[in-house]
């Protein structure tokens, strides 16, 4: 018997925490919208809850920890319920836990993984204090450096301007320091242009 409860809703997917024989499960389901066809809906929803199954997946060969996938539907996956708290909950966050934010987002560059969204709000501390990678619902693959650097610039802008300066250090420190060059001239360039 399954029992759910909603735990979260984004622009793209619906989060419920169920429980399937007891154990607790995230059951995340995309959101149809209205304004497609019907036909190209459905098409679009399948197509990008298999390729975030499959990046998820991809990930884990980067040594990244996400959670586990237990299944794939049309518009709906299955993963393992980790039982923690997002790093942006945390009033401090260890130097260890902030250096594996920065290897895990190194890591996903390498294997050419843009996460898409990749913030403390996606990042999760379990009670054994494992950090996890979630929600790869932006997430796609990709060569070009100007995309790595988008994600990297995603992290950056989230923190204040101290912690984002380590966290580029401790990236930068994974052999990525083309990418943040990069993200330093993307950055020059949208602030050209905000002032014109």
């Amino acid at each position: 018997m399954e029992f759910d409860q909603k735990i979260d809703q984004g622009a793209e997917a619906i989060i419920k925490k169920i429980y399937l024989k007891d154990i607790p499960l995230i059951k995340k389901i995309r959101i149809s919208k209205d304004y497609r066809p019907k036909e190209l809906d459905n098409k679009l929803r399948f197509e990008r809850t298999k390729t975030e199954a499959k990046i998820m997946h991809h990930a884990k060969k980067a040594k990244v920890l996400v959670p586990y996938i237990l299944g794939v539907g049309q518009d709906t996956i299955l993963i393992e319920f980790i039982n923690g708290k997002t790093l942006n909950k945390f009033k401090k966050i260890p130097k260890k836990i902030f250096e594996q934010a920065a290897f895990y987002l190194a890591q996903l560059h390498k294997f050419n993984i843009i996460h898409g969204d990749y913030t403390f709000a996606n990042l999760m501390l379990d009670e054994n204090k494992n950090l996890y990678v979630i929600d790869f619902g932006l997430s796609f693959i990709s060569h070009d450096d100007e995309d790595k650097a988008v994600d990297l610039l995603t992290m950056l802008k989230s923190l204040p301007a101290s912690k984002a300066r380590v966290f580029l250090n401790y990236y930068k420190n994974y052999g990525l320091e083309k990418i943040c060059l990069l993200a330093k001239k993307i950055q020059k360039r949208a602030r050209y242009e905000n002032k014109n």
